[in-house]
């Protein structure tokens, strides 16, 4: 029986149902579902800006692909709505993307969000746009300072990234509801480092900030 919404709290129930690497293997196919438009836990969003606080998938290339140390081609971004920052093809989608975020801080990240928006992402969950993710409404309690200070206090300020928005293929937007699924799930396809790597990063911050 589902007790709370709280991300962590499904998650938790998800993989003691059905243990932790068939809740892998299960939101792996899911996310592929997403992706191939076969699922209504996301609905399409076109070409428009991403909006704050919901999380999007796409497929993506950036303009500078050749000299960023490393991306992701397939990010999974909790957007954090439009950069101040003007880029070189114009105005910037901002967002974390969390496929750069470990899987237990993902989910006490998750929980951060749904705590501080506890009573919006209610609403949608439970009103008239539950099962239409794309107008459900997006979240006001949430800042680039809030959550930037949050990452790099914690050792992963590198998961907050731009995108232009003429750079996104097959943009899905997730349904609130699903959001746990997300922690379950590894990015497919990383360039220029592997997720490893990037864990190393996160835990030779860590062990600086316990010194």
């Amino acid at each position: 029986m589902i007790t709370s919404n709280r991300p962590s709290s499904l998650a938790k129930e998800f993989a003691e149902v059905i243990g932790w690497a068939q809740a892998s293997k299960e939101s792996l196919a899911w996310y592929k579902s997403i992706k191939d438009g076969r699922s209504r836990d996301a609905d399409k969003w076109d070409n428009k800006f991403m909006e704050a606080g919901k999380i999007y998938i796409f497929n993506y290339t950036p303009k500078t692909a050749d000299v960023l140390s490393f991306y992701d081609k397939h990010p999974m971004v909790l957007s954090l709505g439009v950069s101040q920052t003007m880029g070189l093809e114009g105005p910037l989608d901002l967002g974390i993307n969390l496929n750069f975020i470990p899987p237990k801080e993902r989910i006490q990240f998750l929980d951060m969000i749904y705590k501080f928006n506890y009573f919006h992402i209610e609403r949608e969950i439970r009103g008239p746009y539950a099962n239409e993710p794309w107008r459900q409404r997006k979240l006001t309690n949430i800042t680039p300072a809030l959550v930037g200070r949050y990452l790099k206090d914690r050792g992963y300020p590198f998961a907050v990234r731009s995108y232009y928005r003429g750079r996104r293929k097959n943009v899905v937007v997730m349904n609130y509801s699903e959001w746990y699924k997300l922690v379950f799930l590894e990015s497919q396809v990383l360039i220029g480092t592997t997720i490893e790597q990037l864990r190393f990063l996160y835990f030779q911050h860590n062990k600086k900030m316990l010194k």
